[in-house]
């Protein structure tokens, strides 16, 4: 029998033999994965997982191949620590033979692959060291070209997989993942992985300047749209692979799921449990948003298996020293961002240049000067200044019907710019809040704004950067290109709120900002704004797995 490669971790449990592959690929993949237990599936490996089907047939039923017989076995083997199912093992008259099937090609020289005969070779030595009796070889099956390999099952292919799987296990046990590989162009493009994995950025962060041209985060023109459901009584079914929304006057729409990313609901909706199933399982997030224009809740998948990463996250934000500074970088970003703001509005309308000049210079100051926080408090009394100064100078760029600017209110919005300044704050809030979840963080424990039940802390602090750049420009471009009118609004009891009317030509002005692209002030390739978000969220999560030195919040530029 096999024995176990001496020296090694046992803290390390058992490793799926699949891993084994990915190990042989990618050593920070193989950790993303069976460490922090992240998957993020692409094209190929859905059509992979299809391909992998589990034979799963009695003994007595033919194989494809004619005379021998196939069929799905599991193992769970102690002596080498892997386990998994083989789900193609073919009889022969010198034993079992293990048949591993792949989607793409072989090599040129009709060899197989190294991370393909190990993987097949170390499931074939598990199945014998449960009791089996293995042929002296494995094969390897490429589909793309039907190419059969036969590998030989020698002591140099037994050594090798030892080999593989101490090294797997003393990665496995190390405390972050390894970097990434230096071929970037030719194994980081096609891996599902990349955009968690942030192949490119994490190098950039070792070598400054060694980003690659649009490095791996796709533009926004591949984003899946976003359906807004805010008809009130309107009720939300499955309809074969549509979601069906009928309004209580008999209007139906269908909403193809196919290219839909995600799901609000504003105002009083029911949804069918069979919808909520199947948008559930196909991680489509579904957003609640009150009739008051609140973010209320979420229905999202159930939430990434980085235990690791959360350990992290509590550690970290949990020392004052660091949890300032964090702080302090997400308000220097939001100060110089609305400072910013003020600059391109000046430069945009010449007439109101000077009166913001008072404003812009404090934010400058301000600025400078937030180094000198040496406690949250007073680092909320810097960011409560820049406030008050920054919302000043909007009297001078609020258009005259709007009316009398007398200054943000909230809780609620006395006037229309406020009530639109709350809609946006709190779509805003959801998008932060799914970029938490998907980059397997708690939106609820944050560094910044205090924590209190049912607040979605980290996503209010990842927000503050964002607020000027993509909030508040929805805003001035609504009321400064004339797209709302009184009608949009509704005042109550002191309170204004967006109509149905104002709501939709809101979601399109938002959508249209989400999708704006715009040059990353740290990575310096183009990007849309809404990949802006889920980068920023990322980029926090490879701070705390050690993958930067500093967590720098979104700066535009």
């Amino acid at each position: 029998m096999t024995q176990r490669p001496p020296g090694e971790d046992e803290a390390v449990p058992s490793i799926p033999a699949t891993y084994l592959n990915a190990f042989l690929y990618c050593p920070r993949r193989f950790y993303l994965e069976f460490v922090e237990g992240v998957m993020l599936d692409n094209a190929a490996v859905v059509r992979g997982r299809a391909a992998h089907k589990p034979t799963d047939a009695p003994a007595d039923r033919k194989s494809r191949r004619g005379d021998d017989t196939a069929a799905a076995i599991e193992f769970d083997d102690t002596v080498l620590a892997i386990h998994g199912k083989a789900d193609w093992v073919e009889s022969s008259p010198e034993g079992l033979v293990v048949v591993e099937k792949k989607l793409g090609s072989g090599p040129p020289d009709a060899a197989a692959w190294p991370n393909d005969k190990v993987q097949a070779a170390a499931m074939a030595l598990a199945l014998a060291n449960s009791g089996h009796t293995v042929a002296p070889k494995v094969v390897v099956f490429y589909q793309a070209t039907s190419a059969r390999v036969e590998v030989p099952l020698d002591d140099d292919l037994r050594d090798e997989v030892a080999s593989v799987i101490a090294d797997a296990r003393s990665v496995a046990g190390a405390p972050c993942a390894p970097a990434p590989p230096a071929d970037i162009e030719k194994k980081c493009v096609p891996c599902s992985l990349h955009p968690l994995c942030l192949p490119y950025e994490v190098s950039s962060a070792s070598a400054p300047g060694s980003v690659g041209p649009g490095g791996l985060v796709p533009s926004g023109a591949d984003m899946p749209l976003t359906a807004y459901i805010d008809s009130p009584g309107a009720y939300i079914a499955q309809r074969a692979e549509h979601i069906e929304v009928r309004t209580r006057d008999g209007e139906t729409t269908r909403i193809p799921l196919q290219s839909t990313g995600q799901i609000v609901i504003a105002g009083p909706a029911s949804v069918s449990t069979s919808a909520l199933a199947t948008l559930a399982s196909l991680e489509i997030p579904v957003h609640l948003v009150d009739s008051h224009n609140r973010y209320k809740a979420s229905l999202l998948p159930a939430p990434a298996k980085t235990v690791a990463l959360r350990q992290a996250q509590f550690r970290n934000f949990s020392s004052p020293s660091l949890a300032l500074a964090l702080a302090r970088a997400v308000v220097s970003a939001k100060v110089a961002n609305q400072r910013l703001s003020l600059l391109r509005f000046a430069r945009n309308h010449r007439e109101k240049e000077v009166p913001l000049l008072d404003a812009i210079r404090s934010l400058r100051r301000l600025s400078r000067s937030l180094s000198r926080a040496d406690s949250t408090d007073s680092l909320r009394g810097f960011e409560g200044t820049a406030a008050r100064d920054y919302f000043a100078a909007w009297t001078n760029i609020t258009p005259p019907e709007v009316g009398a600017w007398e200054g943000r209110s909230r809780r609620p919005p006395k006037d229309p710019l406020n009530a639109c300044l709350s809609f946006a704050y709190s779509l805003l809030a959801k998008e932060l809040f799914s970029a938490c979840m998907i980059a397997g963080l708690d939106p609820y424990f944050g560094f910044y704004h205090a924590d209190r039940f049912g607040r979605p802390s980290l996503a209010l602090d990842l927000l503050e950067a964002f607020r000027p750049v993509i909030a508040d420009s929805v805003v001035w471009t609504l009321f400064n290109n004339n797209r709302l009118a009184q009608s949009d609004f509704l005042s109550y009891h002191g309170a204004c709120y967006l109509t149905e009317s104002g709501r939709k030509a809101f979601y399109t002005a938002y959508e249209q900002r989400l999708a704006d692209e715009v040059k990353h002030p740290i990575f310096r390739y183009r990007i849309s704004y809404r990949r802006a978000l889920e980068l920023e969220a990322r980029s926090l999560a490879a701070f705390l797995r050690g993958d930067f030195k500093a967590f720098k919040p979104f700066r535009a530029r």
